[in-house]
């Protein structure tokens, strides 16, 4: 799964949001590594998982499945085009799944959802 340019400005534009809110630079954790985006905030026992277009349909979910089962708060965040796919995808694996869009300039984000 390659990360896209959009998911890459998703993951900057998350962690920035939570180091507005006052958490620091050592408490928000990003992850880029080649096929997986993630944030990991331990205070929050919460992991954001950001999921590029057409990402879904690759997706090995045995590959997440001690994350699922874990104590931890699993956030999916996903294109617009793909929030339905991932309500169907992490029903009964993530807490909730939110979208991303781009109007112009501008990135926007819809209300988190439970799956």
């Amino acid at each position: 799964m390659a990360n896209s340019s959009e998911a890459c400005n998703v993951l900057s534009s998350v962690a920035r949001a939570y180091m507005m809110k006052g958490f620091d630079e050592h408490e928000v954790i990003v992850n880029s590594i080649e096929d997986e985006l993630s944030i990991f905030l331990p205070k929050m026992r919460r992991l954001e998982y950001i999921f590029p277009e057409n990402s879904l349909k690759r997706l090995d979910l045995n590959r997440y499945e001690n994350v699922f089962n874990s104590c931890l708060e699993v956030w999916i965040l996903v294109p617009l085009s793909l929030l339905g796919e991932a309500h169907g995808l992490f029903r009964k694996k993530a807490d909730w799944v939110q979208a991303w869009w781009v109007d112009g300039e501008n990135l926007k984000f819809t209300s988190p959802e439970r799956p």
